[in-house]
C-alpha cells in the first residue's frame, strides 16, 4: 500500500489538506482505492479495505486475469474488460460488475475510474460493493417510487429518452439548469438537439454497442439551448422502466484540463560490453547454428558490472500474427519449454509499441496489472525487470528482458549499462533468424 503521509503530494500548492487529511478520508470510505501507473502498468492500492468475501484477493480483481475469470460472472466480464480498456486509454470510466463467491452469494461491485488531471500517467480509482445500495432500489421500486423521483436524487445532469423516439422521457434539475431546458418545449426535443455537430455516425455506432452490451463510456460534445459547445465525459445505460425502454444518460462536469503526455527518453549510452573477440565469435557461432539459448546463456554470464539479472528472457515478436514466441534461460525459466507462445495482447511488446517506449522497468511484478506478468513472470517467482525493444526496419521483432527473482533491482542508472549489449544482440538475433 502506498503511504499517503511520506508520498510526494502532487497537489501541495491546490489544496490546503494534508496527505494525512487524504488518508483519514480515503481509510473512511468503504471502497478499495488504487492507483496505476499506465505506462508501466503498475498499481498501487491506497488503502487497506477488504471486499467482503474476497479478503485479501480483492486486490487481485485489478491485477490477475485468471482470477478475475473465476469469480466475475461470465456475462459480466466484457464490462470489466471494456473498463480496463479505458484505463489504458486514459478515459473516464465507471461500470457495474457481478461476483460470485464460494458459497454461490452473488455480490454487485461498482469500479469508478478517472485520469489523475495533474499526473497524465497515473489513472486513479475505487471498487464499492453496492449490493445493499440496490436492495435498497428494489425496496423502493415496490414502493411504486417513479424514475423521475430517482434520477432527481443525482447532483449531475442526468436525462432518460425512450430508445425509440428518441425524445426526452425525464430529466433531473441539473440537466435541465445545465442545457437552459423549456420545459415546455420537452415534446418536441430528441436527443439529437443536445448534441453537437457531425456526431449523427459517432451516435449510431453507440447505439450499436449499447444494444449488444447494455451501456456506453466515454466522451461525447453536447451543445446547450444557447449554442455553446462543449464535451463531457459520459455514460450511457439501458433501462427498461414503466413499461418503456429507455435510454439512461449521465454527464459529468466538464474538463477542463488540458494535459499532454510523451514517453521515455533514450538513456544515455554505458559502458563497454563482451569485448572479449573469442567471446563474440562464439555467440555468432552458436547463433549461424541455430542455439538461441546458448546466445542468451553467454550473455546472462557475461553481464556487464553488477550482474544484476539472474535470468533472462528472449521475446520474438509477431504483431500481425498476433503472438509473441519466448525462450528463457536462468532459474526462473528453466521449466519454461523452448518457444513457448504467448498472444501479444497484454505483452510488454504491446505496451512498448502502444506508448512508443524506449524501455520498460517493473519493480514489483506483484504490483502489475499486465496479464504477462501474471502468466509468465510472476509464477516463475521473477520480482523485477528491465525490457529493451530491438527494431528490424522500423518494426519491433524482439524484445530481451533481464530479469530478477529481488525486487527494485533495475533503474534507469544501473540499466545504462546494459546498452552496449543491445546493438550486439540485434546482429545475433537476426543470424539466428536467418538460419531457421
Amino acid at each position: 500500500m502506498v503511504d499517503l503521509i511520506e508520498a510526494e503530494d502532487p497537489y501541495q500548492s491546490k489544496s490546503r489538506y494534508s496527505y494525512a487529511d487524504l488518508r483519514g478520508c480515503i481509510n473512511a470510505i468503504p471502497a478499495l482505492f488504487w492507483r496505476i501507473e499506465v505506462v508501466k502498468n503498475r498499481i498501487e492500492f491506497l488503502n487497506h479495505y477488504e471486499i467482503a468475501g474476497l479478503g485479501r484477493k480483492s486486490n487481485l480483481l485489478l491485477q490477475n486475469l485468471n482470477f478475475r475469470k473465476e469469480v466475475i460472472l461470465e456475462e459480466d466480464l466484457k464490462l470489466f474488460d471494456t473498463f480496463m480498456k479505458s484505463v489504458s486509454e486514459r478515459q473516464r470510466a465507471d461500470t457495474v460488475f457481478r461476483i460470485k463467491l464460494n458459497d454461490g452469494t452473488l455480490k454487485w461491485l461498482r469500479i469508478t475510474g478517472a485520469p489523475d488531471p495533474y499526473r497524465p500517467t497515473f489513472y486513479s480509482g475505487y471498487i464499492v460493493d453496492i449490493s445493499d445500495m440496490l436492495d435498497l432500489i428494489r425496496v423502493l421500486d415496490k414502493r411504486g417510487t417513479s424514475i423521475g423521483e430517482k434520477i432527481a436524487l443525482f447532483d449531475n445532469p442526468v436525462v432518460l429518452f425512450s430508445f425509440s423516439s428518441k425524445k426526452i422521457y425525464a430529466m433531473n434539475r441539473a440537466f435541465q439548469e445545465s442545457f437552459g431546458i423549456d420545459p415546455e418545449a420537452l415534446d418536441h426535443l430528441t436527443i439529437r438537439d443536445f448534441l453537437g455537430e457531425n456526431r449523427n455516425q459517432s451516435i449510431d455506432r453507440i447505439y450499436e454497442e449499447i444494444i449488444f452490451h447494455h451501456q456506453w463510456n466515454g466522451e461525447l460534445e453536447f451543445r446547450d439551448n444557447s449554442g455553446r459547445i462543449f464535451v463531457a465525459e459520459t455514460a450511457i445505460r439501458t433501462v427498461a422502466k414503466e413499461g418503456k425502454n429507455l435510454l439512461w444518460i449521465s454527464i459529468q462536469p466538464e474538463t477542463t484540463e488540458d494535459v499532454s503526455f510523451s514517453g521515455y527518453q533514450d538513456p544515455s549510452a554505458g559502458k563497454g560490453l563482451l569485448e572479449n573477440d573469442e567471446l563474440l565469435e562464439m555467440l555468432r557461432l552458436s547463433a549461424r547454428q541455430g542455439d538461441i539459448m546458448e546466445c542468451l546463456n553467454v550473455i546472462l554470464k557475461n553481464q556487464p558490472d553488477q550482474n544484476l539479472a539472474d535470468s533472462i528472457l528472449y521475446s520474438d515478436i509477431y504483431i500481425k500474427e498476433g503472438k509473441v514466441i519466448t525462450y528463457g534461460v536462468g532459474p526462473s525459466f528453466e521449466s519454461l519449454r523452448i518457444g513457448q507462445e504467448y498472444p501479444y495482447e497484454g505483452t510488454i511488446a504491446e505496451n512498448i509499441v502502444k506508448f512508443k517506449l524506449d524501455f520498460i522497468i517493473v519493480e514489483n511484478t506483484l504490483r502489475s496489472i499486465k496479464p504477462i506478468d501474471w502468466a509468465l513472470f510472476i509464477p516463475r517467482k521473477v520480482m523485477s525487470y528491465y525490457a529493451k525493444p530491438i527494431y528490424s526496419e522500423d518494426v519491433l521483432r524482439t524484445v530481451l528482458i533481464f530479469c530478477s527473482q529481488k525486487k527494485s533491482v533495475f533503474t534507469e542508472d544501473n540499466s545504462r549499462s546494459y546498452e552496449p549489449v543491445f546493438p550486439l544482440f540485434r546482429e545475433i538475433s537476426a543470424i539466428w533468424q536467418n538460419s531457421k
